[in-house]
């Protein structure tokens, strides 16, 4: 049976080429489709980790998250709270970009972990993420006012690829707020027992699943799209899988009539669907690397998907491949004499 197989597949190479770079095309784009939905269910994670570590959240109590709707807060409720660090969150722009500005106190600011440069530590001074494409000593232009690139992160977005920028918390209130004693809230460590009327407690996972939520119909096209690439895969591999058992009746037809079985026949034609998705899977492992860059935000494949998109391939071919079977299974020995 691996003779034949391997006689097969050598005769209809230029055609197994062509039907491998084809799919492998189709499982790239499922790699990548993977590597967004990833994307997106990480990246408020790391926006909430950037931006204030482990510590839990203040926020006006009509707020549904500091990333999501921030509302003023008067500074002197926030000061009311031992411990309690202000902070403002707020959309804003660098060099015409639009940015989610964070502003906090300079003194010993942990956040966000730097990959380059040091904090922020006056109102001309801003740490922002890799994604702008800035690098250190760099002038850029925040709500209208110039400032020099102190310090860089990485992975710190926000609502599918809005780059965060960290500066003081005076910076903010001048240009965004026009210099109102207000802020966004506050940082605590862990629940406090009392809040003043107003301001509502977000753990740091209830931040996380609020800022998930205007991703949740981006999320469901993209796996919407997943579903119809796998729809694809299936079409092509049943298709060529059963082109190759017509144009092979006849030959299938005297194996049988000198005795071969149609179960081994038709696990041959199955064998040669799993070969052909099996190296797909590898072009396409390879192809993902050239196209991830091209997205204009992070591609995070998990790694779950280097096992799990193998594995439903294999499973696609093998359902593909029953058409052909029973194409086989169909086929008489008399027609090896017609």
């Amino acid at each position: 049976m691996l003779t034949l197989i391997w006689r097969d597949l050598q005769y209809r190479r230029y055609r197994i080429m062509a039907i491998v770079l084809l799919v492998s095309i189709v499982i790239t784009l499922l790699f990548l489709m993977a590597g967004l939905v990833g994307q997106f269910n990480a990246e408020p994670q790391l926006a909430t980790q950037r931006s204030g570590g482990e510590r839990h959240w203040l926020v006006a109590e009509g707020s549904t998250g500091p990333f999501t709707s921030s509302q003023a807060v008067p500074l002197a409720l926030v000061e009311q709270i031992d411990g309690a660090e202000p902070i403002i969150t707020g959309r804003g722009t660098a060099d015409d970009t639009p940015v989610m500005i964070i502003g906090r106190n300079p003194a010993n600011r942990p956040e966000p972990e730097l990959t380059d440069g040091k904090h922020a530590s006056t109102d001309a001074e801003i740490v922002v993420d890799a994604s702008l494409g800035n690098s250190i000593g760099d002038t850029v232009v925040v709500n209208g006012q110039p400032t020099t690139v102190v310090g860089l992160t990485d992975d710190a977005t926000v609502l599918a690829g809005v780059p965060l920028v960290f500066t003081s918390l005076s910076f903010v209130q001048d240009t965004l707020l026009s210099g109102e004693p207000v802020v966004s809230g506050a940082l605590v460590d862990g629940a406090p027992a009392t809040v003043p009327a107003g301001l509502k407690v977000m753990s740091p996972q209830q931040v996380i699943d609020d800022t998930l939520g205007p991703l949740e119909d981006a999320i469901g096209s993209v796996n919407l799209v997943r579903a119809l690439l796998w729809l694809i895969t299936l079409i092509i591999i049943a298709a060529v899988i059963y082109i190759t058992a017509l144009e092979s009746t006849r030959d299938f037809a005297v194996l049988k009539a000198v005795g071969g079985r149609t179960r081994s026949l038709g696990i041959s034609l199955l064998v040669q669907g799993v070969v052909m998705t099996v190296l797909a899977t590898g072009v396409a492992a390879i192809l993902q690397n050239f196209v991830k860059p091209l997205f204009p935000m992070t591609v995070r494949i998990p790694s779950s998907a280097w096992w799990q998109i193998p594995v439903a391939a294999v499973l696609v071919a093998v359902v593909a491949g029953i058409a052909g079977v029973r194409k086989i299974g169909s086929t008489s020995p008399a027609e090896a004499f017609g």
